[in-house]
């Protein structure tokens, strides 16, 4: 196993992070600073308020300061049935530090925000001090980015914190501890306390559809029968751009002239805003509504696929079973 001292250990495996070795940084609106690849072997010291330049920007002996509503329950450490992330709570949470009826510390919260990102149970636990070793030099640097680990090499077992702001001079992170709490600190990129590595990971499609068949006549009197589709969509690697959605229906892409095989999902969509911009910047606009007619009554499949902008073939984002029957339903 793993020891679990100050920093109890637990890693995340989550497809190797593309690098974004060109332009800016996702909502952090610098550019993004040459890559230095590789684990480094320096032993920084974890960060404190007061040393080191670092300045502490929340302290909270809970969860006041961490991101994405971590909160230290076994319910948040578990991606769910049927998640092909597989994370389950006996994996990372039950190694932290018991208080009350809650667990925390520095690698179990960094789970939950990777998990929170479509990470993958990467099916190794390592102490923080490890982390970098654990991954391709590729997928290493001492480079920051927003939503990448932070990571560090010196004290008893290391430490890792999650990303949230990069600067041209400062970073800023949220951790948990497994002595104390949660914490926000902004760390300058000269300090003696800055991290030692980031280490990032493959940027991976997110998305939601669903579909509803329909049948109904307009004010004219005409009739439309078809499927309407919609939901949103966007991949990691550029957060804020629209990505393409292609639409299936029984096994053959829809063509014509109004219904074209491959559809932006760039319309406003606040769910997939809400849920993403305070991790990735992302914006409001990966929506998509599309409506498929001249389709005949009866039960089809759509499927739903994605073109992602950091290249590699099409992903498959769902599959649904509609009904197009007599019934207004649209």
């Amino acid at each position: 196993m793993f020891s679990i001292r100050k920093f109890s250990a637990r890693l995340l495996t989550f497809a190797l992070l593309v690098l974004l070795a060109a332009g800016g940084v996702a909502g952090t609106g610098e550019p993004a600073q040459a890559l230095a690849l590789g684990p480094a072997s320096t032993l920084h010291s974890i960060p404190a308020a007061g040393v080191n330049g670092v300045t502490s920007l929340c302290s909270s002996s809970a969860f006041a300061c961490a991101g994405g509503g971590y909160n230290g329950t076994s319910a948040q450490e578990t991606s769910g049935s049927g998640d092909p992330t597989g994370w389950a709570s006996g994996q990372y949470w039950v190694h932290g530090r018991l208080v009350g009826t809650v667990r925390h510390n520095c690698t179990t919260y960094a789970q939950f925000r990777l998990m929170m990102l479509g990470v993958k149970f990467p099916e190794w636990t390592s102490n923080p001090n490890q982390w970098d070793t654990k991954f391709p030099s590729t997928s290493v640097s001492q480079t920051p980015t927003v939503g990448s680990i932070a990571q560090w090499n010196g004290g008893d077992t290391g430490h890792v914190a999650y990303v949230e702001k990069v600067t041209s001079s400062y970073i800023i992170v949220t951790a948990d501890n497994y002595n104390s709490g949660t914490t926000k600190l902004k760390i300058p990129l000269s300090s003696a306390s800055r991290p030692d590595n980031y280490i990032r990971f493959v940027p991976t499609i997110q998305g939601v559809a669903t579909a509803s068949g329909y049948n109904y006549a307009d004010g004219a009197g005409a009739v439309h029968k078809g499927i309407h589709v919609d939901g949103w969509a966007f991949d990691l690697s550029n957060a804020t751009l629209p990505v393409q959605v292609r639409i299936s229906v029984d096994g053959t892409w829809v063509s014509g002239a109004a219904n074209s095989t491959t559809v932006a999902a760039s319309s406003t969509n606040t769910a997939a805003g809400d849920k993403f911009k305070s991790t990735l910047g992302v914006g409001n606009s990966h929506g998509f509504d599309i409506h498929l007619e001249r389709l005949l009554p009866g039960t089809h499949k759509v499927d739903v696929w994605i073109v992602p902008l950091s290249g590699g073939t099409t992903k498959h984002l769902a599959q649904m079973t509609v009904t197009i029957s007599s019934v207004t339903t649209h």
